[in-house]
């Protein structure tokens, strides 16, 4: 088994390993290029894109500045509007749902690395998945850990550090994050719906 389906497997592997550090230079020199796309260039983006991503299905908009791994892990199953300065640090694989809301300095980390000391000197590192539903919400900011899974239709509020799994539909917030409420309450829709004027302005 090699490293990179080790990672994939999340076994234990040499993070220092040279077929993934070539595989990350590969990812970087990518990256580069892509953040310094100006808003106009959209067809360089999309091609950049393609040849990073694992997959884009749908209008993904990913500003920069965009950092990850390996990119090969991220797999996008829809339309999303990824915000500037996200970090994706996709040692396992990540899949965003459709319609997914991904707010800026947002940081998805599926490593990690052991409590001991010798272990993580020899940089030993395992790698888990991370999935979020479709029409998510992630606030700016929020860290996101490997394992986790965000359900369809859930919010993330600002500054938020995800360590364990958020159902569908639920509003969750804080760190660690907790679930705030199962669902959009009907206070919560009177509270915060648009204006009429508002609304017919929606072009989506």
């Amino acid at each position: 088994m090699s490293e990179r389906q080790k990672k994939i497997c999340s076994e234990w592997y040499p993070a220092m390993d040279p077929e993934l550090q070539r595989l990350q230079l590969k990812a970087y020199k990518r990256t580069y290029q892509y953040n310094r796309t100006s808003a106009d260039e959209q067809l360089q983006r999309t091609l950049l894109l393609s040849e990073l991503l694992g997959d884009s299905q749908g209008t993904t908009v990913i500003e920069p500045e965009f950092q990850c791994d390996f990119g090969f892990n991220i797999h996008f199953r829809g339309g999303a509007v990824v915000k500037p300065h996200c970090t994706m640090l996709d040692s396992a694989e990540i899949e965003i749902g459709n319609n997914a809301y991904i707010g800026t300095g947002v940081c998805f980390a599926c490593s990690s690395h052991s409590l001991v000391v010798d272990e993580r000197l020899n940089a030993l590192a395992y790698a888990k998945p991370i999935k979020l539903g479709d029409n998510v919400w992630i606030g700016d900011h929020c860290t996101i850990l490997g394992g986790v899974t965000i359900g369809d239709g859930a919010i993330i509020e600002s500054g938020s550090v995800v360590t364990h799994d958020i159902p569908a539909c639920a509003v969750a917030a804080g760190n660690p994050c907790r679930v705030l409420s199962d669902k959009v309450s009907d206070s919560d829709r009177t509270t915060h719906r648009l204006p009429e004027n508002v609304a017919s302005l929606q072009t989506f």
